[in-house]
């Protein structure tokens, strides 16, 4: 069983959102205050049986912000849904009377905060306001706290402080503690024996002196009649408290405690402490199920351990909601689990990639993708999509010498390594993620036109547009194509990137060839074939390319990089980083 379904009205900075298809694993990721946490905290005014009544009564403070004033006669509701439940006969028994659609089963939960039903329509402030929650569609259906304790869900938030509370009453290691039956006798024998070795150490005349300094130090201070009666001794040595004094330890030669280890490896020690309690509560029936809520679980956390921890999460089946920042643990969580939250300046909007046409495989080949590249893109506020390594070099210093921070305005370079855009422009388009993105291809130029306008055609967006520059390039009317193209944010070079520098970057182009190759020959080679290539000599094009390729563009680009401060980049690729530019300006 998970929650299928969110929506929420007039909470925080929630104006109405509504998402539905959601997966038993869901990542929530979001830049700062787009309402990670106010998502949860709205889960848990549903399904938290530990939230008490007070916290489910809001305040104006809990209202949206743009609504004209708080309280006023708004309501804010609360909806989840909860699926795949079939094979569960104890859920069903407690979902029955929440159902909203049968065959598969579907239940719903509502919590609901609106003006008390009365006579007169004074309803301005929080004294008259009630809290609801309810199952189904009927407002009357009142859900329980007690069956909240069966379907619920516990949250930990991102401020947590796992040292501590591994150390209270709320440890999930006392209440595993607590569930066993420990044979009294072995109690009996092991507090004896705890007794016995805790009188040998007290008997020691250094100890004793310790306990007498300690009495005498109390009347000093305070006089005998206000003294305090004192003595050493060994804690927990009734049999009815030893398991109490159970501490968990790490390192098994040392047995430090968690005090001693990282708070890493306490947020670690504590959630597989949590998952081993409500998988012994749920094996013995005393809960149905627990939806697990973790906030930021890469903190504290290095990238390989964050993924692994994440791989462990997504494959024990338990309903599992993450918020993150981190794009590591985004890399390997399954694309139509994550949902972006976005702040647009009045309100949280969503976006996901469940609604997205792309075929199986494809879509099997961008999860491949956001795993090798950490999932930048998905963090990003605008995306520049490219062909290659070669692009990644040269992008950020053009961007750079146009006055451009790609960091700063939150701009990701991400090469495709190939020529096929188009699932990436679904993905980060209107029906997926709705991420700011422009196209930089090569023009590839052939006998009979250019590769790279035909493939800018298949990424247009309309079907009028897509028959305008296909007539066009019918015409002949190459410039016109690509200015066409710029209306879909797809830039078009000439040739390839490295020949479309020129003439403009002829000295940093030798210059970086020189800094790689050993021998003036084979410099003046490559000089003599740039040449030729200003000159449109077809030949001197094909040697420019091949010397390059004989370094490797990747590496010829990176040296390249060093040595084009200054130099104007080629005009499509000073149009693409004017339009993301635009895109992301107020």
């Amino acid at each position: 069983m998970h929650i299928s379904r969110i929506a929420i009205d007039n909470f925080r900075n929630f104006c109405a959102i509504d998402l539905t298809d959601l997966p038993p694993v869901q990542v929530i990721v979001g830049e700062n205050r787009a309402g990670k946490s106010n998502l949860l905290h709205a889960l848990r005014l549903v399904l938290d049986p530990s939230l008490p009544d007070t916290a489910r009564q809001l305040t104006a403070e809990d209202f949206w912000d743009g609504l004209p004033a708080p309280f006023d006669g708004h309501e804010i509701r609360v909806v989840i849904e909860l699926a795949d439940f079939e094979g569960d006969d104890n859920a069903k028994a407690l979902l029955c009377d929440y159902l909203v659609q049968k065959s598969p089963n579907v239940a719903r939960l509502t919590y609901l905060y609106r003006p008390e039903l009365k006579l007169d329509d004074e309803r301005d402030h929080a004294g008259e306001y009630e809290h609801l929650l309810f199952g189904g569609n009927k407002v009357d259906r009142h859900v329980s706290r007690a069956a909240l304790r069966y379907v619920s869900l516990r949250v930990l938030p991102a401020l947590r402080d796992a040292e501590s509370d591994l150390a209270s009453s709320r440890s999930p290691l006392r209440r595993l503690l607590e569930r066993i039956d420990i044979d009294p006798t072995h109690l009996a024998d092991a507090a004896s024996n705890i007794e016995q070795a805790g009188a040998a150490l007290l008997s020691d005349t250094n100890v004793a002196n310790i306990n007498n300094g300690i009495s005498r130090r109390i009347v000093d201070m305070v006089g005998t009649p206000f003294s305090i009666a004192t003595t050493l001794g060994i804690a927990a040595t009734d049999a009815e408290q030893l398991t109490r004094a159970i501490r968990l330890l790490i390192d098994d030669t040392k047995q430090r405690t968690i005090s001693q280890t990282s708070l890493g490896s306490a947020n670690v020690l504590y959630l597989a402490l949590l998952l081993e309690l409500l998988a012994a509560q749920e094996a013995a029936g005393e809960i149905v199920t627990t939806i697990l809520a973790v906030e930021e679980p890469e903190a504290h956390l290095h990238p390989h351990l964050q993924r692994v921890l994440f791989r462990h999460l997504l494959n024990t089946g338990r309903p599992t909601i993450v918020t993150t920042h981190s794009p590591h643990l985004a890399s390997v969580a399954p694309l139509r689990s994550v949902t972006m939250l976005r702040n647009d300046g009045s309100s949280t909007t969503t976006a996901h990639a469940r609604d997205v046409e792309i075929d199986q495989n494809a879509f099997r080949d961008l999860e491949r993708y956001l795993d090798i590249t950490r999932a930048e893109l998905l963090f990003a506020k605008a995306v520049i999509l490219v062909e290659g390594t070669a692009e990644q070099f040269l992008l950020p210093v053009f961007a750079a010498s146009a006055g451009i921070d790609l960091d700063a305005n939150g701009i990701t370079v991400c090469a495709v390594h190939g020529t096929d855009f188009g699932p990436y422009r679904n993905l980060l388009g209107k029906d997926g993620f709705d991420i700011a993105n422009v196209v930089i291809t090569d023009g590839d130029p052939t006998d009979h036109g250019y590769e790279g306008l035909t493939r800018g055609q298949g990424l247009t967006r309309t079907q009028s547009l897509d028959d305008e520059v296909g007539a066009l390039i019918a015409q002949a009317d190459y410039a016109g194509a690509r200015k066409a193209l710029h209306r879909t944010d797809v830039f078009v070079g000439h040739h390839t990137l490295e020949l479309d520098l020129l003439p403009n970057a002829r000295e940093a182009m030798t210059a970086a060839h020189a800094d790689l190759v050993v021998g003036p020959k084979r410099r003046q080679n490559f000089e003599r074939a740039i040449d030729d290539h200003v000159a449109a000599d077809p030949d001197g094009s094909r040697r420019v390319l091949a010397r390059i390729d004989e370094i490797g563009k990747g590496r010829y680009a990176q040296r390249l990089a060093a040595h084009l401060a200054g130099v104007s980049p080629p005009d499509y690729i000073g149009a693409a980083l004017a339009r993301v530019a635009k895109k992301l300006s107020p």
